[in-house]
């Protein structure tokens, strides 16, 4: 299938079907927010919410900070 002979539906269809990671990623591995925070990621376009996603506070940085760490050695 050649991509330039997609149509504005077709796309539409593809993008329907996308799912997008809310989690943080840390210490090589997908987490929701220690706090169980979220907040809203808008469309600027539109002004609507996109998604919703993990609201990382500091000690989930510092998780992510010592697995750096101790992967660089």
């Amino acid at each position: 299938m050649n991509l330039t002979s997609l149509t504005n539906k077709d796309w539409h269809a593809r993008a329907a079907g996308v799912r997008y990671e809310t989690r943080n990623f840390i210490d090589g591995g997908y987490g929701d927010a220690a706090a169980g925070g979220r907040f809203h990621v808008l469309n600027t376009a539109t002004g609507q919410t996109f998604c919703r996603v993990s609201a990382g506070t500091g000690a989930g940085m510092r998780v992510a900070r010592a697995g750096t760490e101790q992967a660089i050695g």
